[in-house]
């Protein structure tokens, strides 16, 4: 199948853990929807140019809010067809070296994000504008 580009991976040391489940999952919506549009993640397409090529394609106006309803609905069902093959939250980890073993040109980077900020992840956020910019 390929990589799962709905994981929401960020590479920000430094990122205050408050911020982390906002940014992840941004980048979980702009991949979901790139992905499901058929555009390939080397193109790097804005979450609006996306709109505005279906918008084309359809031939009537899809909304901004539609576009992110997709997305968001999208990373549902992929979380529910997870669940019914038998993952559970707690299942949704790292391996313990990553967080301990560090990245990075000093070593010093590990995974640091508590389980709560990774569950928060999952409840849609305000991305506001940087949906559609990014």
């Amino acid at each position: 199948m390929g990589a799962d580009h709905t994981a929401g991976l960020i590479l920000n040391p430094g990122l205050p853990e408050d911020q982390c489940a906002a940014e992840s999952q941004l980048s979980q919506m702009i991949n979901v929807i790139c992905d499901s549009s058929g555009f390939c993640q080397v193109l790097q397409p804005s979450v609006d140019e996306i709109r505005l090529f279906c918008t084309a394609m359809y031939g009537e106006e899809v909304k901004r809010e539609q576009i992110a309803d997709y997305g968001w609905q999208t990373l549902q069902d992929e979380w529910e067809f997870n669940r019914r093959a038998g993952y559970k939250d707690e299942d949704d980890r790292l391996p313990e070296y990553m967080k301990t073993e560090g990245e990075g040109p000093d070593k010093d980077i590990v995974f640091d994000v508590s389980p709560e900020i990774i569950q928060k992840g999952k409840q849609r956020l305000d991305l506001g504008e940087k949906l559609f910019s990014a």
